[in-house]
């Protein structure tokens, strides 16, 4: 039998596709829509905003990241260490600093006073750079707080690699200012690279983002153009009521973040700068200088992509497996609020935990060969866990936010069995009694909506009340996602943002008609069977529940949108 998921349609006839209606699009809702479009545009141009553009003049630092060919260690060490504790002093920093950049030599320092302490008290955490540090660096540091050695004995240089090539250099060491107050010193320098490479990186960017405009054309955009055409000619509903038609446009980030070669393209973009990522890493390790602080944030906040990989290779994985019901659908723009507003705090609070300082340093000379384990470091294996402890902010909400549920309403029928057995009367609790417990929600209303839409709509009816919707139509297809899960092109995303309202203007009332995208379908799936609608402006969704195959029928001219 088929069953209507979504509302019925309405019959048309010929004195309905003579008719010209009126449709125009809703100007606030452009507005907000254009807003998502330019910030997932520019996305990977908003590098640029902490990065120096490949055009623009860059330092020439003294000391290179690498040491000589006819150079030996030692030497390049006592060279880098004599420049450094000269340029970088209590005779040059102001007393109350602990941070400070030296733009002429790229380079950032961190410092602060310290005091020999005992054996069993002593701890990594909160000692400037100490995520960065060497095995030699952890032992001499070591050494001095614990008052084995003396301050002159903390002086050392060590090298950065990123897959096994030049990427910084940092120096440690121990000074004793005038006041008879010893501060341990942290100096960070980064190679950004030949201007070559700096050229290279923004043509990159730059093709990503034509790449994803194509996108949001080709997979949002342009299936206004078919609906605004088949509403001309066909109207929707009892259009003889209906003065206009008024298109309320949605946001796409969901649809392109769907595609998991985006998210694979920005997550290359991100590591092309890990040199930009660690020299964040030494900023968001100190809060004294509040505005470079928020700068680094902003700037790792790119990391935002490992989160989307992350949970788009999961929605998909738990969609192959049938285990969807355990993942909530997370919001894009929440994912990246929630990262940005997170990712410093958590930096930071990493820089004070003893226990991140040693995995950080575990993981800088894991794949190091043992010649090269006391004085150099491999960024990639620590840069791919920080890449993996941020990704999962938002994969923690999306497995942790069933399981809360799940125990809220454990605890409700404990409750209610608790004051039933009170009363003497003995409940019988079934599948069918928990499905009919639910509170049951209109999924054409605007509530039922991400919290970006809910604020549209709310500023429409400020600027005119009169647009407040009497009757809602639509969003069978979150229906069908309620018994049929498992049909969602991707478990992981929220996709009601990238949904859009077509709002029919009557005389006395207005009917809200809810359009969703069938790519939000998993179209693959050999039960979903497509047909077309030479009639309907927009297409319909019919459960067959005697064996499960789902009939999308799209509306003319293979309009994508569903009803």
């Amino acid at each position: 039998m088929l069953v209507q998921v979504g509302p019925a349609g309405v019959d048309t006839t010929s004195v309905r596709q003579l008719r010209r209606h009126v449709v125009y699009f809703n100007k606030a809702s452009i507005v907000f829509s254009f807003g998502f479009l330019l910030n997932l545009a520019v996305m990977p141009l908003k590098a640029y905003l902490t990065e120096p553009f490949p055009w623009a003049g860059l330092a020439t630092p003294a000391i290179a990241v690498a040491v000589g060919a006819n150079e030996s260690f030692a030497s390049y060490e006592a060279h880098a260490l004599g420049f450094y504790r000269s340029r970088y002093n209590s005779s040059v920093f102001p007393p109350a600093a602990l941070y400070a950049h030296d733009a002429e030599q790229d380079a950032d320092i961190l410092r602060l006073a310290v005091s020999p302490v005992t054996v069993d008290s002593f701890s990594f955490a909160r000692l400037p750079g100490s995520p960065f540090y060497s095995r030699r660096a952890r032992t001499s540091v070591r050494a001095f707080l614990t008052g084995q050695t003396n301050a002159s004995s903390v002086a050392l240089v060590e090298l950065g690699m990123l897959v096994g090539q030049p990427s910084s250099v940092s120096g440690v060491w121990a000074d004793v200012a005038s006041d008879g107050m010893t501060y341990l010193y942290f100096a960070a320098q980064l190679d950004r690279g030949s201007r070559t490479w700096l050229y290279a990186k923004f043509a990159y960017r730059c093709g990503l983002t034509l790449v994803i405009l194509h996108g949001m054309w080709a997979k949002y955009y342009r299936h206004y153009v078919q609906l605004r055409s088949n509403l001309e000619a066909l109207g929707v509903g009892d259009d003889e009521k209906s003065s206009a038609l008024e298109i309320v446009v949605g946001d796409p980030t969901a649809l392109i973040l769907q595609h998991t070669l985006v998210c694979v393209l920005f997550v290359i973009d991100f590591w092309c700068s890990m040199e930009i990522a660690g020299q964040s890493f030494v900023r968001l390790s100190q809060i004294q200088d509040l505005v470079t602080f928020a700068f680094a944030a902003l700037y790792l906040s790119r990391t935002v992509w490992f989160a989307y990989l992350l949970l788009n290779v999961t929605g998909r994985l738990l969609r192959r497996l049938r285990l969807v019901q355990h993942i909530a659908q997370a919001d894009p723009t929440s994912v990246a609020v929630a990262v940005l507003f997170s990712v410093g705090p958590v930096t930071y609070l990493q820089s004070l935990s003893g226990f991140f300082v040693d995995v950080y340093h575990f993981l800088f000379v894991l794949p190091l060969p043992s010649s090269k384990a006391e004085n150099y470091k491999e960024d990639c294996f620590a840069a791919s866990f920080y890449s993996l402890v941020i990704g999962f902010i938002p994969i923690t909400y999306a497995f942790g936010q069933p399981v809360l549920v799940h125990l809220c309403r454990a605890r409700t029928v404990q409750a209610v069995v608790r004051t039933v057995r009170r009363n003497t009367i003995v409940p019988v609790f079934t599948r069918h009694t928990f499905k009919t417990a639910h509170v049951y929600h209109h999924f054409g209303t605007v509530a039922y909506n991400d919290w970006k839409h809910r604020a549209l709509f709310n500023l429409v009816l400020i600027l005119n009340p009169a647009r407040q919707g009497k009757t809602f139509v639509g969003g069978s297809i979150y229906a069908l996602f309620q018994t049929h899960p498992h049909l969602q092109r991707n478990a992981a995303f929220s996709y009601r943002g990238s949904d859009c309202y077509v709002l029919a203007h009557q005389q006395d009332t207005i009917v809200s008609y809810r359009l969703s995208l069938c790519q939000c379908l998993h179209m693959s799936d050999p039960r979903i069977k497509l047909r077309a609608a030479a009639d309907e402006a927009f297409g319909s969704i019919r459960l067959d529940d005697t064996d499960g195959t789902v009939l999308v029928r799209l509306g003319r001219g293979k309009c994508q949108w569903l009803l």
